[in-house]
């Protein structure tokens, strides 16, 4: 069994799934648990402990890109931390193997934009799969939010605060499909097999406290 961090499945989730609702920014999680599912399918898609640790990789040089932008770690950090991430995979006893693994770190490290397929899905269209087995049906709506740009670092010029709109989209809940429609629907896709509607079990959001009373205890009986 191998752990695999969580920053590495929102990821990939948002790399594969990028023009999906299911791929956006903000999480589904509080829209519905199907997002549990979503995860296990993008986890199907490493199919070894390389492509893993690779994955792994990639996450963490797409981070340390981030906080090198925000200017919170130096160049020469940034490159030393970086060229220990490329050091495992040039070792002759490794045991790790994914094709140009170096050549793909290396373009991810040097470039301003990450590139768009440093890793792709072993699923062609995995977007459709996804929609088209998940029973819950989401939607992209686009929402308008404040922020406020403080000045904090420039006291001295006493610049005032500033007040910007920003537009961004997020996922909608846009209805579930109940057994018969799951069913009708996979028979128009011309999926074959076995095909069962994915039904998911979760626990409740709440805990009881308190002492058990006396009512709720079992009742000894005596024959």
């Amino acid at each position: 069994m191998q752990a695999i961090n969580g920053n590495v499945t929102s990821r990939f989730r948002r790399t594969w799934l990028w023009d999906s609702a299911w791929g956006l920014d903000t999480k589904v999680r509080d829209i519905t648990p199907f997002h549990h599912a979503v995860d296990a399918i993008i986890l199907t898609q490493f199919i070894s402990t390389s492509y893993v640790t690779f994955a792994s990789d990639i996450a963490r040089i797409i981070n340390l890109k981030r906080i090198l932008f925000k200017n919170k770690i130096s160049k020469e950090e940034y490159h030393q931390q970086c060229n220990d991430i490329l050091a495992k995979w040039r070792r002759s006893d490794t045991k790790l193997y994914v094709h140009e693994a170096e050549k793909r770190l290396k373009q991810i490290i040097y470039s301003e934009k990450q590139p768009s397929k440093v890793m792709s899905s072993l699923v062609k269209d995995l977007k459709e799969v996804i929609e088209q087995r998940i029973p819950v049906i989401l939607k992209k709506t686009e929402i308008a939010e404040e922020i406020k740009l403080t000045n904090k670092d420039n006291k001295e010029m006493q610049v005032p605060d500033k007040i910007v709109i920003r537009k961004r989209e997020i996922p909608e809940y846009d209805g579930i499909l109940n057994q018969e429609e799951y069913q009708e629907k996979m028979n128009k896709c011309g999926f074959k097999g076995n095909i069962h509607y994915p039904f998911i079990s979760y626990k409740v959001d709440y805990k009881l406290a308190g002492a058990i009373t006396s009512s709720q205890m079992p009742v000894n009986s005596h024959f």
